[in-house]
């Protein structure tokens, strides 16, 4: 099987005053000023949270099975999740197989998470997402 890279682009936006792809870009240009203002501190290694973020909603959902053999593969995605849990926008990342991105899109869009926390409060965070294809589900060995 091919494995196909495709630009980080937002292909969804998920707020309501989001036009085209602006929102999304911004919101990940204040995230790499963060962290490039963080490493010039001379800071190093992750920010930990009290609690990380969690899909609350949909996680069945990330795994797939289908007949068609040429419908098997995974989408990527960034997710930036807000400090009450809202997902933001979601950034195609990574696809091994491009005839799974637009089904993959719909069943991201659906998600519905918890929120990072740090101090007792939710903070704005971000979250890798994987939405798995697979030919048929796994044969479950009888434990007798």
């Amino acid at each position: 099987m091919k494995h196909f890279i495709l630009p980080m682009i937002c292909v969804i936006c998920l707020t309501t005053n989001c036009q085209a792809q602006t929102r999304c870009d911004s919101i990940y240009e204040v995230e790499d000023k963060f962290w490039a203002a963080y490493l010039d501190k001379g800071l190093r290694g992750l920010i930990l949270f009290d609690r990380y973020p969690e899909i609350a909603f949909g996680k069945d959902r990330l795994i797939n099975y289908t007949d068609d053999k040429e419908r098997i593969g995974a989408v990527m995605y960034i997710v930036l999740i807000d400090s009450l849990g809202k997902p933001s926008c979601l950034r195609f990342a990574y696809t091994n197989n491009p005839l799974l991105v637009e089904e993959a899109n719909q069943i991201a869009k659906k998600l519905t998470f918890t929120p990072a926390s740090t101090g007792g409060k939710g903070v704005n965070s971000t979250m890798n997402i994987i939405v798995r294809f697979y030919a048929e589900p796994p044969k479950r060995r009888r434990t007798h």
